[in-house]
């Protein structure tokens, strides 16, 4: 067995640099309580990493209900759950308006598992995974499992999805899982967190709190065919707990680190290296104040915002704009510089394009017979068939 210790970065001193320059954009949430698991809810806040260290901190959403923050692959958006009504919600990751999707209840397992879709369990130890289209609001079963489900993660990578699910199997017996495309279980471990790599080659799991020398002290990693390859320990006088892997790097993870083993004095996020031997301290909290670790992306912060801004008032489609058989949904005009936006009849966005286009009609000569959904910048949604008389 392999052993790397991970080696922690303040802020202002670098005790292990990452190798090269790191970019990107990370979430936490924050807030100045935690209850006696060293769980919370909080305000959303968005650190931007230049050359490895926070450049800019910034508060993007200002309520202190929301928990389960996580990335869209692409870096633009946010997709969190709102505690206060239990609402599925989406934002630009450069700030802005909160959609809310569905309600899918305060204690719900959400992983963004690709651009288009976010999955989710319900509530804690339920059996049936979902996802939700991220700008149809389309809802559709994806798959189950034996028995309720703690919390799940998925990869964001593959045409067919894997990941690993924490399985409650009673009396405080819990085990996660592996599972390949519409749930089949593959290998479990005795454990009681489970995260998975977003192309999913790896795979990490934590410690039960039965292992007394290994709860939130070591998070073992390996590939999915069940090699270990690595076991990364937390730095002395510390422990770590929860987080998960990048929304989009198989060689960055992210975990809440801090004082006491439900880390209750205080928790910090903390990314690192899968091979540990780097890592950077997103926050440094006094005592009585707390970041979940939440999500990471890796790559030009600058190119992520710029992208997100675009997005904002062009792509989004709201759930309650959604067009049902025969609907048209009328709301103001759009602006010259908005999008026209098609869908294909599994909600996947086929093409986006500007305001001057919007008056052709649809390519229909370039697209399979089915039902589109068509929605412009202002809002207006339609349906629209190809290949067959309009109902």
């Amino acid at each position: 067995m392999r052993s790397t210790h991970l080696k922690l970065l303040t802020l202002a001193c670098a005790l292990a640099a990452p190798a090269g320059a790191v970019d990107g954009i990370a979430v936490s949430y924050h807030s100045r309580s935690t209850n006696s698991y060293g769980h919370h809810t909080g305000m959303i806040v968005r650190h931007i990493i230049r050359d490895s260290a926070v450049a800019l901190r910034d508060t993007i959403y200002d309520s202190s209900d929301a928990r389960a923050v996580r990335i869209s692959p692409d870096g633009t958006r946010v997709a969190f759950v709102r505690v206060s009504d239990g609402m599925l919600c989406t934002m630009p990751i450069e700030s802005g308006g909160v959609s809310g999707l569905a309600e899918i209840g305060i204690n719900a397992c959400v992983d963004w598992g690709d651009t288009s879709w976010i999955y989710y369990s319900r509530m804690y130890n339920h059996v049936t995974v979902r996802r939700i289209h991220a700008g149809t609001g389309e809802v559709e079963d994806y798959g189950y499992f034996p028995v309720g489900a703690a919390t799940f993660s998925i990869s964001s990578g593959r045409d067919s999805l894997r990941g690993i699910a924490v399985l409650d199997n009673g009396g405080g017996a819990y085990e996660a899982s592996t599972f390949d495309y519409r749930v089949f279980l593959v290998a479990t471990y005795t454990v009681c967190a489970g995260y998975m790599s977003p192309t999913g080659a790896y795979h990490a799991v934590d410690a039960c709190e039965d292992d007394t020398a290994g709860y939130h002290a070591r998070r073992r990693i390996y590939t999915w065919e069940g090699a270990l390859d690595t076991t990364l320990v937390a730095p002395e006088g510390e422990f770590l707990s929860r987080g998960g892997w990048s929304a989009n790097a198989d060689s960055w993870m992210v975990a809440s680190v801090g004082a006491g083993p439900e880390l209750l004095e205080y928790h910090d996020m903390v990314l690192f290296t899968r091979d540990g031997s780097a890592a950077i301290r997103i926050t440094a909290n006094d005592s009585g104040s707390y970041d979940e670790a939440c999500d990471f992306w890796l790559g030009d912060p600058d190119s992520a915002l710029a992208k997100s801004a675009r997005l904002r008032d062009n792509t989004a489609m709201p759930a309650n704009h959604r067009a049902g058989p025969g609907v048209t949904r009328k709301t103001p005009r759009a602006p010259r510089n908005a999008a026209v936006c098609i869908y294909a009849p599994n909600g996947a966005l086929i093409s986006s394009v500007r305001w001057g286009a919007s008056r052709r009609k649809l390519p229909a000569a370039r697209l399979s017979p089915g039902v589109y959904v068509v929605r412009d910048g202002g809002g207006t949604c339609l349906r629209r068939v190809v290949g067959q008389r309009r109902p």
